[in-house]
């Protein structure tokens, strides 16, 4: 198994990386090449009935990009803020997942699909105590993980279980693991896990 490169050399990467796509090439940014639009749909339904979207919600799609699952998303409550750490995906709110330009409990449900990979494993506690924060005390969110099943110095290869016990150690009482739709492709490479 591959070591993690050290966290200033994988940051840097990954927004070097991301900042290159985004402007050049919209469809990967969006998330479209390892994604088709029923595999779309799939995930955001997913998304959608495991965090029980309603009209009340306020709504946080962390790390959005260009805004993949927005358009399913975003008609099922009654506010959605899309942020992502690159001003070139053009988000709604730029801001990182660390520091989250938001007041305490301002959202009812966040969600944080496709991000993990691109966060050195230091921040983890930083960013797992962020959503607790900006989450009302009876929200929930839902990390969905990247379908990577490799390891590599810039891909971070991470567990249900590293992952549910570090939520609970940043305030969140409860963490399980969720179906996810067979129209998946990666379907054997992911979890997703609620927590509240």
């Amino acid at each position: 198994m591959s070591t993690i490169a050290e966290p200033e050399r994988y940051r840097a990467y990954w927004h070097a990386h991301w900042s290159r796509v985004a402007p050049g090439d919209p469809a990967r940014a969006a998330g479209r090449i390892t994604y088709g639009t029923e595999e779309v749909a799939a995930v955001s339904e997913d998304a959608i009935r495991e965090l029980e979207l309603c009209g009340d919600d306020v709504f946080l799609d962390l790390g959005c990009a260009r805004g993949l699952m927005r358009e399913y998303l975003e008609p099922k409550v009654r506010r959605y803020f899309g942020l992502d750490y690159i001003p070139a995906m053009r988000p709604a709110v730029i801001g990182l997942a660390q520091r989250l330009p938001f007041r305490d409990a301002t959202f009812d449900k966040v969600l944080m699909a496709g991000v993990l990979v691109c966060i050195h494993p230091e921040d983890y506690r930083q960013i797992f105590g962020e959503i607790r924060r900006v989450t009302k005390p009876i929200g929930r969110a839902m990390i969905a993980s990247n379908p990577f099943e490799f390891s590599s110095e810039m891909a971070h290869v991470f567990s249900f279980e590293s992952l549910s016990a570090l939520a609970r150690e940043c305030g969140w009482t409860e963490a399980r693991q969720t179906p996810i739709s067979p129209l998946v492709e990666q379907v054997h490479g992911y979890f997703d896990m609620v927590i509240q």
